[in-house]
């Protein structure tokens, strides 16, 4: 009897192994750097990136030396003329076009570094724009509500609820930005309904659809009129 027991539960333990579901596969999606911060010096700036090949993280150490990013200029940009509103948006203009071209200097050195790997995966890291509204400081004061179009880093394969970058040394100050957020992959479409009707026999042909989001659609095929 004593036997029996610990026969059945040899087997709830085997079968409660073999049942046992496999761990989830992390979802990868990408990280965005927005906004990337507007550089207000020069200097030796160092990271480590960790983005998934495969199934498998991958880390490298990236440095971009003093000089390679250029910060906006800190006098000379507003006329004794200007306003200060007018001043003010010449400030975070500057700020803006300095921001993007930092974007491009982290992209095309991040790319370098994971040229490989992005093979691999079919992606690289990529520079966009973010519409930033802030309070810029002029000779006159601070004036709020001064949008701007600042630049932004993606970065691809990269795990949901993790940041892929940490920094190790950023020589460029005065930044006021690099926050982050992931984005999550992009979904599958979920199809759509359509029908081919012939309007004139021989002559025209539409097609009409309305999709998921009830947003309908129509294409002519042949000659109208």
């Amino acid at each position: 009897m004593r036997g029996f027991a610990m026969m059945l539960g040899f087997l709830a333990a085997w079968s409660a192994s073999v049942l046992a579901a496999p761990p989830a596969a992390p979802v990868i999606g990408t990280y965005t750097i927005t906004p990337v911060g507007a550089p207000k010096s020069t200097g030796k700036v160092q990271f480590t990136l960790t983005v998934y090949v495969n199934g498998a993280p991958v880390t490298k150490t990236i440095t971009i030396p003093s000089g390679a990013i250029k910060p906006y200029p800190g006098s000379g940009l507003c006329a004794p003329a200007d306003t200060a509103v007018a001043c003010a948006q010449k400030i975070a203009n500057a700020m803006a076009a300095a921001s993007q071209s930092k974007a491009q200097v982290y992209v095309a050195a991040i790319n370098k570094a994971f040229a490989t790997e992005f093979a691999t995966l079919g992606m690289s890291a990529g520079v966009g724009n973010t519409v930033q509204t802030k309070t810029i400081k002029t000779r006159d004061g601070n004036v709020p509500n001064i949008m701007a179009t600042y630049g932004t880093v993606t970065i691809p394969g990269v795990p949901m609820n993790q940041i892929p970058i940490k920094w190790v040394e950023n020589g460029v100050m005065g930044e006021g930005g690099n926050g982050g957020k992931w984005n999550g992959p992009p979904g599958q479409s979920p199809g759509a309904q359509g029908s081919l009707e012939r309007q004139i026999p021989g002559v025209q042909t539409v097609a009409t659809g309305i999709d998921a989001h009830v947003y309908p659609s129509e294409v002519d095929f042949g000659l109208v009129g």
